[in-house]
């Protein structure tokens, strides 16, 4: 080989070299980026990242690799989960009870052993399988007492306890893998156990108990969208309580008696209230959601107080829309001082002047509720400059117009009236 060949081979190391570092730095680049992406969004959960199918810009073979790694698992589970579940409800059926119970439990068990071999080869899957057999372990002990002529459990106590221990168990292990999925189906599998113990006292505690986890978590770990399935659940679960729990077999219809339900009630909304005062931390949470869920809760809640007050207190509501009146009001004067978000101190005070108006109303009837009503609008009026808050501004303004349409229309005028709409 001559010096020529030689320069020339050296040279042609080089740029390979030079490429190959070119190559790694892109690569490292690549992977740093996603990295950072998904540190930007909480919200992404990563043990379940398969679940968000990028079609567009996807060739052909991509798209049949994500339907058959990640959509085939899927479906192959749920085919798993119903198959065993029917067949445990029939061999239960042809009162081969202990057969039924004992096929459950080993398909769990080779279920779980499945997770746990796959959970390095194909991580996906073994996350998969997870889900199935901790959704297949909660139907096969649900089966030990509910909805069987011949329960192996004969008490419900048992059953239940059993039932809210295997949901600490779900919760511990979701929380310590930082894994959304099996978290919001702990929750989900909470709410049905409390519907399930068709006891006032125990369904309405276990969301009381919801409502601070589902809190908690966010302030740790930023899951807003587990808050909002919390809200949803504890709210739809205090409509089945009230509706005397027809999910259980029980006719449908208003319960007679409220058994001091809207003790949880209260706890329940103000636990969830105290979101307006965690911190802002854009890492784990945005402004925008927080405010929704305030909103969420508050809906929720004016929904439900509203069938109690219909319902229950038809007659005898002041004392208790006057207590929600001063809570909102002093919280909006906290939130004020407090909260990083402004916008809530404005939304707790807007609420507590309605349901004020409620109670003057159940004072005094119409029309001489008028006077207080029109009053009012300059207390929150004078409120709003403390706040400068133009949001109560305007909403006032607009409550204020439909009072005074609805005075001119409806009610008898007077004297006392019209000056202190004058006024005002």
């Amino acid at each position: 080989m001559n010096s020529t060949d030689q320069t020339s081979g050296d040279q042609s190391y080089q740029e390979l070299a030079i490429k190959l570092e070119a190559l790694e730095s892109r690569v490292a680049n690549l992977e740093q980026a996603g990295y950072s992406a998904n540190l930007d969004n909480p919200e992404v959960d990563n043990d379940f990242a398969g679940l968000n199918f990028k079609l567009k810009g996807a060739g052909e073979s991509d798209l049949e690799s994500s339907i058959g790694e990640y959509g085939l698992a899927w479906l192959g589970n749920i085919v798993l989960f119903f198959g065993i579940s029917f067949f445990v409800q029939y061999l239960q059926q042809r009162e081969l009870i202990y057969m039924a119970i004992l096929l459950g439990f080993l398909s769990v068990g080779c279920i779980f052993f499945l997770a746990y071999y796959f959970r390095s080869s194909n991580p996906f899957i073994s996350k998969v399988f997870n889900l199935n057999g901790y959704l297949l372990l909660y139907y096969v002990t649900m089966r030990l007492h509910f909805f069987t002529d011949n329960p192996i459990i004969t008490t419900k106590s048992t059953g239940l306890v059993l039932l809210f221990l295997e949901t600490a168990v779900f919760f511990y292990f979701s929380i310590k893998n930082l894994n959304r999925l099996l978290i919001g189906t702990s929750v989900i599998l909470v709410a049905v156990t409390a519907v399930l113990s068709d006891s006032t006292h125990v369904m309405l505690s276990a969301v009381t108990l919801l409502s601070m986890v589902s809190l908690i978590l966010l302030y740790r770990i930023g899951w807003i969208r587990i808050l909002f399935l919390s809200i949803g659940l504890v709210y739809l679960t205090y409509l089945v309580w009230m509706f005397g729990n027809p999910l259980m077999g029980n006719k449908m219809g208003l319960v007679s008696d409220h058994q001091s339900g809207y003790v949880y009630f209260f706890i329940v909304a103000a636990i969830f209230s105290l979101v307006a005062l965690l911190p802002k931390n854009e890492n784990l949470y945005k402004g925008n959601s927080i405010i929704g869920a305030i909103v969420f809760n508050g809906t929720g809640f004016t929904f439900v107080c509203s069938l109690f007050i219909l319902s229950f207190f038809k007659n005898d509501f002041i004392l208790l829309t006057g207590s929600i009146a001063v809570y909102c009001l002093i919280y909006s004067i906290i939130l004020q001082i407090r909260s990083a978000w402004k916008i809530t101190a404005a939304l707790y005070a807007l609420f507590g002047f309605v349901t004020l108006s409620v109670t003057f109303y159940g004072i005094y009837g119409f029309p001489r509720a008028y006077f207080l009503l029109a009053i009012q609008s300059l207390l929150v009026v004078s409120m709003a400059i403390w706040f400068r808050s133009r949001f109560i501004v305007i909403m006032n303004s607009l409550l204020f117009i439909l009072l005074l349409i609805i005075y001119l229309a409806t009610a008898e005028q007077g004297n006392l009236m019209n000056i202190s709409f004058s006024i005002v």
